[in-house]
């Protein structure tokens, strides 16, 4: 067996992932856990939802963290939540078309 110090990260990632598969509503488009090599003890979780902010803000709401807005590629709108669950990062992030289109 390994001793890479990541697979207890990538395990801690993985159940932490789990866990957020039961209690997110809506579910996310797509979950990744990463655990990159300079930052072997440190798993990461990213989320996303497509062209869906109100998810984003019902993550927020059960989760707690941060929900930041960014310019992206001209008007629209680069949503990023950051928030920490039992000591392990969780981004989730979508993209929105700028206030007022279409009205």
């Amino acid at each position: 067996m390994s001793t890479d110090p990541r697979r207890a990260a990538y395990q801690a990632g993985h159940a932490l992932a789990g866990h957020l598969l039961t209690v997110l509503t809506p579910l996310p488009a797509r979950i990744q856990v990463s655990c990159p090599t300079w930052s072997p003890d440190q798993p990461t979780i990213n989320l996303y939802a497509h062209l869906d902010l109100a998810a984003l803000k019902s993550w927020a709401e059960t989760i707690g963290g941060d929900l930041v807005p960014q310019r992206h590629e001209g008007e629209r709108v680069h949503w990023i939540l950051t928030a920490e669950v039992d000591g392990i990062l969780v981004e989730g992030w979508t993209i929105t078309d700028p206030p007022n289109v279409g009205q």
